[in-house]
């Protein structure tokens, strides 16, 4: 359906009505389809029901991500030449005894900083490094989510451990994909102009309700867009955004129990005392700190 194919199944369902009846075209075959599908997996915003007809289902987290309409990063599959494609190649696997352990690395350094994992690298970009083993910092810069700041906080110790495993296991780095967003448009999120709006009205000392109502935007969006500005290495100073220190703590604690940013888990852990808007805030906060903590 996602190819544009006319079989009789797709024709039966009227699977040719909806609008993303071939959106990628030719551009991507099955195989890189599947390579994207189970990125989009890793990612926690859709999950396989096993069976005989293997279903794809979104996740709370995934129906959340769609809300807010937001962005995901996801590595291109390498091209392949006709004479070694396979129509039944596995995907490229993440080395899990590697990931492992660059996830002790990343617990540690979180640890020493006071943050929660999530604030040094996300599970995302820990799976590239354990499927591409970068062993060098021009290859550990073309990781998602190594961007200036964290190449010259981390580089050298994430390269550090990926090499010496690479010497215990006689594994060698790999070429990296290009990415489907690529280093240029993450930068367009600097000068793109409602992202510097929102950013303009926050260092006014607005919050982020009021600049919620200005805009006529969502509060969620807002903080989106702020997130987004602090993950292209833009500074934005939340000092003036109120919150309960005792409820920030709790919430913190969580996020570093969870490991990881998804909110899911953290409402989990929590319950319905604390708000998925609460937890974004909360979020935000923590990465806000943490950058102006390293400038």
């Amino acid at each position: 359906m996602l190819k544009g194919s006319r079989i009789k199944s797709v024709r039966e369902r009227g699977h040719q009505d909806l609008s993303v009846f071939g959106i990628v075209g030719r551009e991507y075959s099955k195989e890189d389809l599947k390579v994207l599908i189970r990125q989009i997996e890793q990612a926690g915003l859709i999950l396989k029901q096993d069976g005989e007809y293997p279903t794809l289902y979104l996740t709370p987290q995934g129906r959340e991500w769609l809300m807010r309409r937001d962005s995901l990063e996801l590595v291109r599959p390498a091209k392949r030449n006709a004479s070694t494609a396979s129509e039944h190649a596995e995907p490229v696997d993440v080395d899990h005894t590697l990931f492992e352990r660059l996830r002790d690395l990343r617990k540690q350094l979180a640890d020493e900083a006071g943050v929660p994992p999530f604030v040094i690298f996300g599970n995302q970009s820990l799976m590239e490094m354990a499927t591409y083993f970068p062993t060098d910092l021009d290859q550990f810069s073309k990781i998602t989510g190594v961007g200036d700041q964290k190449l010259v906080q981390f580089g050298e110790s994430f390269t550090s451990h990926i090499k010496t495993y690479c010497i215990e296991t006689g594994k060698q780095a790999k070429p990296i994909p290009r990415r489907i967003k690529t280093s240029t448009e993450r930068r367009t999120i600097k000068t793109d102009s409602t992202y510097q709006i929102t950013k303009s009205l926050i260092e006014q000392g607005r919050t982020i309700g009021e600049v919620a109502k200005e805009r006529r935007m969502a509060e969620s969006t807002v903080m989106s867009h702020i997130e987004k500005l602090l993950r292209a290495g833009e500074t934005v100073s939340l000092n003036h955004i109120e919150f309960r220190a005792d409820r920030f703590q709790v919430i913190k604690q969580a996020f570093q129990r969870a490991g990881d940013s998804k909110l899911t888990p953290v409402k989990e852990l929590l319950g319905d005392e604390y708000s998925y808007d609460e937890l974004r805030l909360a979020r935000l906060l923590i990465i806000s700190h943490s950058s102006l903590a390293h400038r």
